[in-house]
């Protein structure tokens, strides 16, 4: 990781142009706009100062296959639109005048984007089925959304563009000072992390407009990139690689995320089926086809099993791969069982060893004890997976305390509006670049 952070080539260790944490003395209303992979969020925040928040109005749109293939224009008039719905309420609330001023507004933009300024961003292609990115790439994100802004008859001005993981760190700095870095893990992996600039190559600052007393930066490490030679791998890790669209690109990612879990978990029984091991030779119903055996399932197999009901276990698995029920007995409820929170577990422990490996790569902090870092999460995997969460921090703890770091998961609640909307604040009154 640390030659990442040396190689301007490398595609993750991503300089951003949020050069310090939140004091939690921010205050004032901000407007937010998220927009991520099949939703619009957008929010009206009011920061109290002294750590405290309300999120005032909220409101998210779900963003349907006609609307990712609109043209540039009529996509970004779209999410004006919807940003004029929280405006007129908010209007109609006496929250803001009718003739209010330009709103000052966060923008976090779950996608890649090549960051200029804090409030500058040139779009780069976005997938998850967005057409519309053809057309738009290469805009200016803040010019975008404020020139849809004024065709939809709202006045909005960016000042502060962050991506999930970006987010996620200065919603939970806002309340917790020791917040150093972020994880987000869900569909896939990510974290952020605040490094010292003088750790970075300097061609990965190129082109950035950092303030002048900048010393650390918070770094998207697209980590779901990182591992490939690292970590053990399995011949059921191999065969997920092999028959991904873009093999060796997302080692970690295929080993920890919803998106693979469930599938790894499936490669495993199908070959025990295969050899008569399970399920008395009977191929489940969807155990053939690939992820056709889901998180989702895994999650609740888990917990059930947890709570000593291997009853309820065998029903999720019947209901989501029919099978003759006389062909699945105790035993295999069992084995299935084994195999799922093994393949669970070795997620949340790669996912701290990963962390630790980030730690090790923040700023010394002078004192004789362990030093502190809160690490905010976000995602379905780490927020809702049963024992997860817990296990992970199991595995910080073993991996970091030894190294002196203490490391502490938090959650980073709502941080896709508010992380935006504090940023915005931290840099309202930095003029436009």
């Amino acid at each position: 990781m640390r030659t990442q952070l040396h190689d301007p080539q490398s595609q993750t260790m991503l300089a951003s142009c949020v050069t310090r944490l939140p004091s939690g003395g921010e205050t004032g209303a901000y407007l937010s706009v998220d927009l991520g992979g099949s939703t619009a969020r957008v929010a009206f925040v009011q920061l109290h100062g002294h750590n405290k928040h309300t999120v005032r109005y909220r409101a998210a749109y779900p963003v349907d296959d006609a609307t990712k293939c609109l043209s540039g224009r009529g996509f970004f008039l779209w999410l004006a639109r919807k940003v004029r719905l929280a405006v007129d309420h908010a209007v109609a609330q006496g929250w803001v005048a009718a003739d209010y001023p330009d709103l000052v507004t966060g923008l976090s933009w779950s996608f890649p984007f090549q960051q200029k300024a804090i409030n500058r961003g040139a779009i780069c292609a976005m997938g998850k089925g967005y057409g519309v990115t053809d057309e738009i790439m290469g805009w200016d994100l803040a010019e975008a959304l404020e020139r849809a802004g004024r065709e939809a008859g709202v006045r909005v001005i960016v000042k502060a563009i962050v991506n999930d993981t970006t987010a996620s760190l200065v919603a939970r700095a806002y309340n917790d000072p020791t917040t150093r870095m972020s994880l987000i893990l869900g569909t896939g992996i990510n974290a952020c992390a605040m490094y010292a600039l003088d750790m970075l190559a300097p061609g990965k600052l190129e082109g950035l407009t950092l303030e002048p007393d900048a010393f650390f930066s918070l770094v998207n490490t697209e980590s779901s990139m990182v591992g490939a030679g690292i970590i053990p791998t399995t011949c059921w890790d191999d065969e997920i690689d092999r028959c991904n669209e873009r093999p060796g690109y997302q080692p970690l990612e295929q080993k920890v995320s919803g998106r693979y879990i469930g599938e790894l978990a499936r490669l495993i029984m199908h070959e025990l089926v295969g050899a008569g091991l399970l399920c008395g030779g009977v191929m489940p119903q969807h155990l053939d086809t690939a992820y056709g055996f889901k998180a989702s399932v895994m999650s609740d197999m888990e917990e059930h099993a947890t709570n000593g009901r291997l009853d309820l276990a065998r029903e999720v698995f019947l209901r989501a791969n029919p099978l003759d029920a006389s062909e699945l007995t105790d035993q295999d409820v069992r084995t299935i069982v084994s195999i799922i929170t093994a393949v669970s577990t070795r997620a949340a422990a790669l996912t701290a060893a990963t962390l630790v490996a980030l730690a090790t790569l923040l700023p010394e902090e002078k004192t004789d004890a362990a030093a502190e870092c809160t690490i905010a999460y976000d995602g379905t995997v780490i927020e809702k997976y049963p024992n997860f969460r817990r296990r992970c921090q199991d595995y910080l703890d073993a991996l970091g305390l030894p190294r002196g770091r203490k490391l502490t998961l938090k959650p980073a609640n709502d941080s896709s509006l508010l992380g935006p909307a504090i940023t915005a604040a931290m840099y309202a009154h930095k003029d436009d670049e």
